[in-house]
């Protein structure tokens, strides 16, 4: 059985940041990606095992942030067979509005690439309004 609040609920920042209507890119490349959205920020964590924080480009043009890594291959390490290997990925997510582009930070660490994307002061104020 469907439960229709999961198909009608009205869209968050969330959704909105990481709906497949709202972001593109190669899904299957086995690299993996967990996003949590704070008061204050998103957080994307992406997994990219045998790269270094030197294999890896961030880029933001206009309102569409793009992860990518290209490695290149050597056949010259005596290996008879290879089952796995590095190539290149590309991601590309559309920011959310009043998202802070000027101040995105990233952090390589343990084969997890971890990116802070800010909101706006404005956004990230909450009120409680009266009823008279």
């Amino acid at each position: 059985m469907l439960d229709r609040d999961l198909i009608n609920r009205p869209k968050t920042m969330f959704d909105l940041f990481f709906n497949d209507d709202f972001t593109f890119g190669n899904f299957n490349s086995g690299i993996k990606t967990n996003l949590k959205e704070t008061d204050a920020d998103y957080q994307l964590d992406m997994i990219v095992p045998g790269l270094s924080k030197d294999d890896i480009n961030i880029n933001i043009e206009k309102d569409i942030l793009t992860i990518s890594s290209e490695k290149e291959m050597s056949n010259e390490d005596g290996y008879v067979r290879k089952e796995y290997s590095y190539s290149s990925f590309e991601k590309k997510y559309t920011l959310p509005d009043g998202t802070d582009v000027e101040n995105i930070q990233a952090e390589h660490k343990n084969g997890i690439l971890k990116i802070i994307i800010p909101k706006k002061e404005n956004i990230k104020i909450k009120k409680q309004i009266k009823i008279k």
